[in-house]
């Protein structure tokens, strides 16, 4: 299942290290932290692919690209082998490995060619440029709430608590007793959204911009 959590704009290790505790159910095979100075990245793994492999923050090019991510890219194997092609020497037998050399040579424009399930997080230090991505139908959740660290994201809004001033959301609470269901990109919880599916964000200390990679025709 795996999960992660991330702070865009500010560098929060041990604070990123306790909200991986609240999760750890989500991932018992290994958990790991990544700190910048405009970004904290933090992941709790189940392994599955490559388990000796693979461990997140998945780090490349000698620590300019980091990558935490939840899910599985069903043709990776496919993608590895234009990787290769291309010059690229992979060392693990995982997809981990494969989403962060693609999306360093493609970024945003090299989304759709992932086929799967996945919410993840792409930091580019030289850049200071962090890409945010969920996969199409939103099988995997990736929430968002501004804080005044900055842009804070993860896999359950349970990791996010102690950051927020927790307020309901009477709009989602409505739709859920009508509906059994939240409609839409918000939640229960007053100032969490959900990063829409198909959907990406890039951040950079200058300014974020959403974009879209994939909507159902």
């Amino acid at each position: 299942m795996c999960g992660l959590i991330g702070i865009a704009g500010a560098r929060r290790p041990d604070r990123v290290r306790a909200a991986l505790d609240l999760i750890a159910h989500r991932g018992p095979d290994g958990s790991g932290v990544y700190a910048d100075d405009g970004v904290t990245l933090g992941h709790n793994r189940l392994a599955i692919l490559d388990p000796a492999h693979g461990a997140q923050p998945f780090v490349i090019d000698d620590g300019r690209y980091v990558l935490v991510y939840n899910g599985e890219v069903y043709n990776f194997r496919d993608l590895a082998a234009r990787l290769t092609a291309r010059g690229v020497r992979l060392t693990t037998r995982c997809d981990t490995e494969v989403v962060a050399y693609w999306l360093r040579d493609f970024g945003a424009d090299g989304l759709a060619a992932f086929n799967g399930m996945f919410a993840l997080a792409f930091w580019d230090r030289d850049e200071r440029r962090l890409l945010l991505a969920r996969d199409r139908f939103g099988m995997k959740p990736l929430y968002l709430a501004d804080t005044p660290d900055g842009l804070l994201f993860a896999s359950e809004i349970k990791a996010m608590l102690p950051w927020l001033e927790v307020r309901p959301n009477p709009a989602a609470i409505r739709e859920f007793l009508t509906f059994q269901n939240v409609i839409g990109l918000h939640s229960f919880f007053d100032g969490v959204s959900q990063l829409e599916p198909g959907g990406y964000l890039a951040w950079t200390p200058a300014g974020r911009r959403d974009g879209a990679f994939w909507r159902l025709a």
